[in-house]
């Protein structure tokens, strides 16, 4: 769920696959992850664009699927976001050229 809450992803199917994406373009690898982008491939494809927007901010971020998250209890999300430049991405990239995905997935 912290994903959730630092990337700005909501508990959709759709978005809990776009979440994966953007694990896999930020170096992550589990079988979890691998049989939810096949599904998400396979049974949602007219989300391709998103998934594909996903992953490529999942690149552009510093690593955040191995951090200590326990360790970071105490810091402010806004903080975290910045060390990982999270907040920086998403507000400029082009959320809404996505088709399917017509709100930004950062609110506020």
């Amino acid at each position: 769920m912290i994903y959730h809450v630092l990337l700005g992803y909501g508990t959709k199917v759709e978005d809990e696959i776009a979440l994966q994406f953007a694990c896999l373009g930020n170096g992550k690898r589990s079988l979890y992850l691998a049989l939810s982008l096949i599904a998400g491939i396979f049974l949602l494809p007219e989300y391709a664009k998103y998934y594909r927007a996903s992953y490529l901010m999942g690149k552009r971020c510093a690593r955040f699927h191995n951090l200590s998250y326990e360790d970071l209890l105490q810091v402010p999300i806004s903080e975290i976001k910045e060390k990982i430049l999270i907040t920086n991405i998403i507000n400029t990239y082009q959320w809404k050229s996505c088709k399917h995905k017509e709100e930004s997935l950062v609110s506020g």
